[in-house]
């Protein structure tokens, strides 16, 4: 089960491997590309939709490239789904009803409030730090887990 969108996956993959980068190391698209294991095109479309919400500093020419505008402490992932999907995290209604409201609310609307809070919450707390912090507590190789992601999505 997915908490977001493809989109927002791949921003947090690509700002969690800059944070684990020399702070104001500048990087062009094809090495992030190279780093994340994604398409050159998908990198570039993210890191345009990071930069222009100030996750990211672009620099332009020679030496270009993109850098964190943040520490990665500063950085939460509720601030990473923002900057790409927009609205407020989950406020479509889990039913798919348009008329879903506080006012009109659906069946399922007292349950999932209360989840849906939960949930912000961990997107309002969780920072791309603690992201590297884990991945580094738990060993993770993270250069081995994209080679297996990429190889159980091609199979």
């Amino acid at each position: 089960m997915h908490i977001y969108s493809k989109a927002v996956e791949n921003a947090v993959c690509i700002l969690t491997r800059l944070a684990q980068q020399d702070s104001g190391t500048v990087h062009t698209v094809q090495k992030i590309s190279q780093m994340t294991s994604l398409s050159s095109p998908t990198v570039a479309k993210t890191l345009q939709q990071l930069a222009k919400a100030g996750l990211l500093v672009s620099r332009k020419g020679p030496g270009g490239g993109f850098f964190l505008n943040q520490s990665p402490s500063d950085v939460t992932l509720k601030a990473i789904v923002a900057s790409i999907e927009g609205a407020e995290p989950f406020s479509q209604c889990l039913a798919g009803l348009a008329s879903c409201s506080e006012e009109n609310v659906c069946p399922l609307h007292d349950k999932w409030e209360s989840t849906k809070k939960s949930l912000v919450r961990f997107l309002e707390t969780t920072t791309l730090n603690d992201m590297v912090c884990a991945l580094v507590q738990k060993g993770f190789d993270v250069d081995a887990l994209d080679k297996k992601k990429i190889e159980s999505e091609t199979q």
